[in-house]
Formats: structure tokens, sequence, C-alpha cells
């Protein structure tokens, strides 16, 4: 094979392909995405009533909720129904075996109907040392703590976010 019929089939063949290799990685990029979906943790399903979507939520991670003695549930301060999905996951706990003992909540957010027997320490969050969550965290020391905050404060514990 000589030079010349070498860079014939060259341009003729190879970079055609190569092209189209790149062409083909950029299509699905595109189409696809670059990173990768995230599992569905749960299947979409209708409820008539808030509460149970918290007490659905409570039942399908029971066994990771269960294992922490730290939770952190954020909503949003309106409209209502977010609090009575609190309300529901709370209850779902109670009465599934796995109650919290506390409950800090951030001052300004709206009250909830808290199950018996369950603790509230009102923190609150815009402060120049959070030295108060410190505190509260502290003072609920081996207990089972679900912490109550605005959905926007909630996302920003989690890592990653």
């Amino acid at each position: 094979m000589t030079k010349e019929t070498f860079q014939k089939w060259f341009v003729r063949l190879y970079i055609p392909a190569l092209m189209l290799i790149i062409l083909a990685g950029m299509l699905f990029v595109l189409k696809f995405g670059y990173k990768p979906v995230p599992p569905m943790v749960m299947t979409p399903s209708f409820f008539d009533q808030p509460e149970e979507i918290g007490a659905v939520a409570f039942r399908r991670f029971y066994a990771e909720i269960r294992e922490r003695k730290l939770v952190i549930f954020g909503t949003p301060n309106d409209p209502d129904y977010h609090r009575d999905i609190l309300q529901g996951f709370l209850a779902a706990a109670k009465h599934d075996g796995a109650p919290f003992e506390v409950l800090i909540s951030e001052v300004d957010m709206p009250p909830i109907t808290k199950p018996e027997g369950l603790e509230e320490i009102k923190v609150p969050t815009n402060t120049p040392t959070q030295s108060e969550w410190i505190d509260a965290l502290n003072k609920a020391q081996g207990k089972r703590v679900i912490v109550y905050l605005p959905a926007v404060y909630s996302t920003h514990t989690l890592a990653g976010n």
C-alpha cells in the first residue's frame, strides 16, 4: 500500500467514520443528558387526604428512618396542607412504633398539631452563629429528633445540594 493510497482511504473512510461517532455521541448526550437519572424512589400515587402522603412517605422510608436519630422535614409555609403531610408523617411514625421524641422547629414556621408526647423546641434560623440550633440538638441528644424547617432551609442541610 502506497502513501497516496493510504491517504485516499484515510480521507474516504476513517475521517467520516470518526465524525459519525462524534456526531452520534453528541446526539446521545443531547437526547439523554450526561448525568445519570436518579432512580424513582416512589411511584406517583393519588391520595384523598394530605396526611396520607406523610404516612406513605414514612412507610416507604421506614427502614432508613428507623435507623436515624435525626430526620429533617422541610415544608413550604403555605398552603396549609403541607403541614398536614408532616402531621401524617408523625402520626404514622407513632403508630408504627418509631415515634419521635423531640420536634425542633423554626420559630416562624406555622404551628402543627403534634402527637401526644412530642416535645417541641422552637429555634430561630437566621442568626449569625447558629448556636441556638447546636444547643437545641445537644439538648435532644440521644432522643429521636425531627427538625421542622422551611423547605428552602432543609434542602441546604442535604449533601450535594
